[in-house]
């Protein structure tokens, strides 16, 4: 319990200081790009189509907002399909069984999606290339993948797969809605913090317990993202993730002004998607039963998992030797000290003689 609670107050701490900037000081912080409340902007459309964006009497120049997304089945967009079905199978099918790639996935995610959104945040009105948007993220999480898939990489692995469920549980609830279901960036990520704190305080006492729920958790986030990109390509998922991610002013018109409104087949994705959660989640759990995420018994500071699967445990067979009979037979020799010293004698005076 001393170690939840470590734990617990550690979490809040990062909470505290990562919410902080949201509602920040501009005093301190005067040049920090943060995820804040969007302003209240003026949009003006010309007769011939121009659009000029106010925000008081200064315009604010607008650029293309696909994030990195491409268009249609583009390089980008087949990129990140791919990259959300090499995420989401592993995760979803055998998060348990894989605890390398669990853990792996956890940090390379983490910086993936950092890196993806300080791009989108700080893009001026020339766009950068949307491949650079797109293989920068996507490349930056190898390194972290390697690094979780190791010992010294395990418990920032299994925290981050823990809080990235979390935020994967509260982002599909978000997108449910137009304009998003919950309109204030404080609230959404109360929703998420939420979900992540109920997982992540298994960590210490129930911990194949807490990646058994992550993992399909993360794993279903992307497996419903990655058909989504196939079936409404950027204008479902895709843009419901850019509406809420995406709080660059250069492109309110694009995000903003045009508005969120889930296409049909994307909300049952997404409905699809976290119906299926608790039977992969028993499914993980029930059908991996022995397996210890990462550690095996006596053995907790050592390796202790192949890349792909965790070690069998090395079996000792212990079998019972019988003991001689305590009542000597008529040619047995009792078995006394002062008779075993003698015919050790015995045997070394004959030993030198020869």
């Amino acid at each position: 319990m001393a170690a939840a609670a470590r734990l617990l107050a550690a979490l809040a701490w990062l909470f505290l200081s990562a919410a902080s900037p949201v509602h920040g000081l501009p005093a301190i912080l005067p040049d920090l790009h943060v995820l804040s409340p969007r302003a209240d902007l003026q949009v003006n459309v010309s007769s011939n189509g121009t659009v000029t964006v106010y925000k008081g009497n200064v315009t604010i120049a607008q650029g293309s907002a696909t994030d990195g997304g491409g268009s249609g089945f583009d390089t980008p967009a087949v990129l990140w399909i791919v990259y959300c079905f090499l995420l989401g199978v592993p995760l979803a099918f055998g998060g348990v069984r894989l605890p390398r790639m669990t853990t792996g996935i956890g940090i390379g995610l983490t910086i993936t999606v950092c890196m993806w959104t300080a791009f989108v945040n700080t893009e001026s009105a020339k766009n950068i290339s949307e491949l650079v948007v797109t293989l920068i993220p996507i490349l930056l999480f190898v390194p972290g993948f390697l690094f979780g898939a190791y010992a010294y990489g395990r418990l920032a692995g299994i925290i981050l797969i823990t809080i990235a469920s979390g935020f994967s549980w509260g982002v599909r609830i978000c997108l449910f809605g137009t304009d998003l279901a919950v309109k204030e960036i404080w609230a959404a990520w109360l929703i998420g913090t939420s979900f992540a704190l109920v997982n992540v305080i298994l960590i210490p006492q129930w911990e194949r317990l807490a990646v058994a729920i992550a993992a399909p958790s993360v794993g279903t986030f992307f497996l419903a993202l990655g058909v989504d990109l196939i079936v409404n390509k950027q204008s479902g998922m895709s843009f419901g993730l850019r509406y809420a991610f995406d709080r660059n002013p250069r492109h309110y018109y694009d995000i903003v002004y045009m508005g969120w409104k889930p296409p049909t087949s994307t909300i049952i994705i997404l409905a699809v998607s976290l119906g299926v959660i608790p039977i992969m989640t028993f499914a993980q759990y029930r059908f991996y039963p022995r397996l210890s995420f990462w550690r095996r018994p006596g053995n907790e500071h050592g390796e202790t998992a192949s890349f792909f699967e965790e070690k069998a445990a090395v079996q000792i067979n212990v079998h019972d030797v019988s003991t001689p009979s305590a009542t000597p037979s008529k040619d047995s020799l009792p078995i006394t000290d002062s008779n075993w010293a003698s015919r050790r004698q015995s045997v070394m005076t004959e030993s030198y003689e020869k």
